[in-house]
């Protein structure tokens, strides 16, 4: 029993630390979209810029962005975008303000993933603690779910936004169509989704003989 109580204790921490991040994550995100909303709607074209450099594998770049916003939340700190190399080519110079936008969007994309992992977590520990137990079909279903959205995360750096890139004419071609590095994580993860439903058949048919 003690061990139990230890259990709950210790899931019941991680759940808050979760919750924390998932919280704090929508915050940050909301923000995000008003910042993005702000420099599509209100900010001219002369507010951004976009510096390219020549690398062995392409174009490597980073977006600024140097209007009244930054001022206000960043300390006349210009706001940056970072591209990496071969994403794009010498044709984005033309539209600094959308590649940086694209760049930007990126980026709310990316947190919004993040949020989905964070929400799985905060779902899992709550039912650890109210179950009693971490084999449960609900938990089944978001170890599932973030092995998923692992696998999406690191796609939508390597393969959205670069297809977008090309498909607006200023992508500079490096498009990776599998990460095996990010396949295997999420497979991974998908993998002891199995092993938990396996132990919820073992926990209910215990619960059964009880």
């Amino acid at each position: 029993m003690r061990d139990r109580n230890v259990m709950r204790e210790r899931c019941s921490e991680i759940g808050m630390a979760c919750r924390a991040l998932f919280w704090v994550s929508i915050v940050y995100i909301a923000l995000l979209f008003v910042c993005e909303v702000w420099m599509a709607v209100f900010c001219p074209e002369t507010d951004f810029s976009l510096t390219l450099s020549q690398t062995p594998s392409g174009m490597a770049g980073t977006g600024a962005f140097t209007g009244p916003l930054e001022a206000v939340f960043f300390g006349y700190e210009p706001m940056k975008v970072h591209f990496s190399s071969g994403i794009l080519s010498v044709a984005a110079k033309e539209i600094p303000k959308t590649v940086f936008l694209m760049g930007f969007a990126q980026r709310i994309v990316l947190v919004a993933v993040a949020i989905g992992i964070f929400w799985c977590l905060r779902v899992i520990f709550r039912n650890i603690d109210y179950a009693e137990s971490p084999f449960c079909e609900k938990n089944v279903r978001m170890i599932f779910r973030i092995g998923v959205l692992v696998i999406v995360y690191a796609h939508v750096k390597c393969l959205l936004f670069p297809v977008l890139y090309l498909v607006m004419g200023v992508g500079g071609g490096s498009v990776t169509v599998v990460n095996p590095a990010a396949v295997g994580l999420g497979a991974l993860i998908m993998s002891l989704s199995y092993i938990f439903q396996y132990g919820t058949v073992l926990q209910r048919e215990s619960d059964e003989t009880l």
